[in-house]
């Protein structure tokens, strides 16, 4: 069976652009009922490369639309036209350098490859990040399905996604999703994802008294 080192390749300057959906909820449990949050909206976003080397870039991520529901408060939408800059290495790392990314979930429209070939059937887990709120760190676990029967320049990848500490065996699975990666130009063509975790928050004004935060998301995202 055939193995494949994936790593992304950079260009300068090049820019690509995707339509980004994104569905669910945030959830509020408080003593006196459930506050419901829908969120309903559609995001154009562009990454462009500003500077890289062979191994490694800066990819700026430019909100360049947004279009949502009725009933979603203009000041819970992302702002149009803010940006945010990553670093990003070609197995897929990211570090955002002004310490957050430019919309919520950023963190799941980026891959990240192991250093070593995989085939068809292999998996691989890596830390996907820290949830504002839990001391429970997010893994992500990647595995290979193969080409994309009908697309045969895109290679499938399914996931999914833990909350907890693997070592010790304490986690729970939280989501699962798929992403295809391009291969002629090595970057991601699409991806699906859905998560659902729960979350403490500390009141503003009593810091020892918690309500719990229960957040459910579908994130599409598709190259255009």
């Amino acid at each position: 069976m055939s193995k494949y080192l994936f790593r992304y390749k950079f260009v300068q300057g090049k820019e690509i652009k995707y339509k980004i959906d994104i569905n669910g909820g945030l959830d509020i449990v408080t003593p006196s009922g459930i506050i419901a949050n829908p969120i309903k909206m559609e995001m154009r976003v562009s990454q462009k490369i500003i500077a890289c080397e062979d191994n490694s870039a800066v990819v700026s991520v430019t909100i360049d639309s947004v279009t949502a529901a009725d009933d979603m408060p203009k000041e819970r939408l992302p702002v149009v036209g803010a940006s945010s800059v990553m670093n990003l290495d070609s197995l897929g790392n990211v570090t955002w350098i002004n310490g957050h990314a430019a919309w919520d979930g950023a963190e799941h429209s980026v891959m990240t490859f192991p250093e070593y070939e995989i085939q068809p059937g292999d998996s691989w887990t890596v830390k996907t990040n820290d949830r504002v709120g839990s001391a429970a760190p997010i893994y992500t676990k990647y595995r290979l399905n193969g080409y994309d029967r009908k697309k045969n320049h895109l290679m499938v990848f399914s996931t999914e996604v833990f909350s907890g500490t693997l070592q010790e065996n304490d986690y729970k699975n939280i989501g699962k999703g798929t992403f295809s990666f391009n291969s002629d130009d090595s970057w991601v063509e699409e991806s699906g994802i859905y998560v659902k975790y729960s979350c403490f928050i500390p009141l503003p004004d009593n810091p020892a008294a918690k309500i719990q935060a229960i957040t459910g998301l579908r994130i599409d995202m598709e190259r255009l």
